[in-house]
């Protein structure tokens, strides 16, 4: 049995690996096992390990097809027989005496399980915003040992290889990394750090992380994700292992976890929608109960009527609208949206679904973008520039169709925004907005009535105007002037029976408000 292990994952990295491997194979520490696995490498990096084995008895060689490094890292934490594991990328390298400063800190500490050193960021590709990494990410701001607490928990990096793990911990408590997903990292110190009472900084910088255009998987790093949703599958899957492991009363710490995961996953997703309700349903499912997380699950909510909203809107729009451009069969979208709400647009093989999947998203976006453009005026006067805040101030109002009547405030909102547009006379938002509004909300009687305003004085249409002043006085029966205005379209189409009663009705409103 070694006292560390290290386990390096490997992923075409022959340009930097030899600078990894002499640095571990040079540590101050001798009683130290190298775990190398191979992702299957397109490069020289198999040979390189392969060769540096050879050479040196403490070097162990596995290899795997391409899986990314959070199974190379699972697969060698099989066969780790350290006291303690250690993990560097292949492209990093570190200080000859990094274990053996870490191993003496743990062996005289022995109720700490986790020790922490400082990283130096450097760049063999040259990129400008080192400093500006390091400052951020790896501002080394404790020293010594340390109690464990929010600060600490959600102020240090979560990437796994500047710190030294006890091996027992992570076999007693099956902590390993989520498969197949990114933010792995984050997982894995959320789980293992839920058994750390006290941490211990090591206050130098013993990593030399080497900052590439190309990460670890092979990807373009800093450009905007399409897999942004792993940050929700990462907290769930946290939130999974607690459970498992009756670590519940941390419940505080899971609702910040979850905010936060949310907040950096929307600004940074294309497809806030997936997003959006893989957060919702997470929310449901962890039954969280903070303000903040319910403005989330409001606004699932309120997607999730936008999916509905979907399979009405080739009969409520023109073909020519904004909002539609393709034409889809009932059945098709139904299908789709069906594959979008339930989260699974990725898990399909057939390409005819695939494509409705592809179809339903798009639409999903332009209704969204739709309302984005017609509340733009609306926001503008409130003075809100951040998406962030202008979700949580006016789509967030919005709760669920059942809770519709009951708001006062929302309905406050809703009107306001189309009196707005209405003084405006932006005729086109006001109709397109007010029928989303009527499809999410069929109970929000006013859209009614300003619909009703702008067929009858802007448009000059009232037999459209008409039929929503009719569906209003069926939640608002004593408003004379709109009985009033009533009677007089029926007055201009003959129907003088109908202009009659209305005309009745109008008084008798009146009377009752005297």
């Amino acid at each position: 049995m070694s006292l560390v292990s290290v386990i390096v994952p490997v992923y075409n990295a022959e340009k930097y690996l030899r600078k990894c491997l002499d640095s571990l194979i040079n540590q101050t520490l001798k009683d130290i096992e190298i775990i190398l696995v191979d992702d299957g490498s397109t490069d020289s990096s198999l040979e390189i390990c392969m060769d540096y084995a050879k050479n040196h008895a403490g070097i162990k060689v596995l290899t795997q097809k391409n899986q990314g490094p959070s199974v190379a890292r699972n697969n060698a934490l099989k066969i780790a027989c350290g006291k303690y594991i250690g993990f560097v990328d292949s492209d990093d390298f570190v200080e000859a005496e990094t274990y053996e400063i870490a191993v003496k800190e743990l062996e005289e500490n022995p109720d700490v399980n986790l020790a922490i050193w400082g990283v130096k960021v450097v760049s063999d590709d040259n990129l400008a915003y080192v400093n500006w990494f390091q400052d951020y990410y790896f501002k080394f701001t404790h020293s010594g040992k340390k109690t464990v607490d929010e600060n600490i928990l959600f102020d240090t990096a979560v990437v796994p290889w500047n710190k030294l793990y006890r091996n027992s911990v992570i076999k007693e408590h099956s902590v390993i990394f989520p498969e197949g997903k990114l933010y792995e990292d984050n997982a894995f110190w959320w789980k293992y750090v839920a058994w750390c009472k006290e941490v211990i900084f090591i206050n130098k910088p013993l990593h030399f992380y080497n900052m590439r255009e190309v990460s670890l998987r092979g990807e373009v790093i800093h450009k905007k994700s399409e897999r942004e949703a792993d940050r929700i599958f990462m907290i769930e899957d946290v939130y999974d292992f607690y459970v498992k492991n009756n670590l519940t009363d941390k419940k505080q710490i899971l609702d910040k976890l979850f905010l936060n995961a949310f907040t950096d996953a929307y600004k940074e997703t294309s497809d806030r929608i997936s997003v959006t309700l893989l957060a919702n349903n997470l929310a449901k499912k962890m039954d969280l109960k903070n303000s903040e997380v319910k403005k989330v699950k409001l606004f699932g909510e309120f997607l999730e009527k936008k999916c509905e909203f979907l399979s009405a809107v080739n009969d409520e729009f023109d073909a020519d609208s904004v909002i539609i451009d393709k034409t889809m069969s009932e059945s098709d979208i139904q299908k789709a949206v069906s594959c979008v709400k339930n989260n699974t647009a990725y898990f399909v093989d057939d390409e005819n679904i695939k494509n409705d999947i592809f179809i339903a998203h798009e639409k999903l976006s332009e209704a969204k973008d739709a309302m984005f453009a017609l509340i733009t005026d609306y926001m503008s006067k409130l003075s809100i520039s951040d998406e962030y805040t202008f979700i949580n101030d006016f789509f967030l109002a919005f709760p669920s169709a059942d809770a519709m009547q009951s708001s006062v405030e929302v309905s406050q909102i809703i009107t306001k925004f189309l009196s707005d547009l209405y003084g405006k006379q932006k005729t086109d938002e006001i109709i397109k907005f007010g029928k989303i509004i009527l499809l999410l909300y069929p109970n929000e009687y006013e859209t009614y009535r300003i619909l009703g305003d702008t067929y009858l004085f802007i448009k000059n249409e009232p037999q459209i105007a008409f039929t929503y002043y009719k569906k209003y006085t069926e939640f608002i029966k004593d408003n004379d002037s709109v009985l009033n205005v009533m009677a007089d379209i029926c007055g201009q189409y003959g129907d003088v029976f109908n202009q009659l009663l209305y005309k009745q009705q109008a008084a008798q409103s009146l009377t009752k408000s005297n």
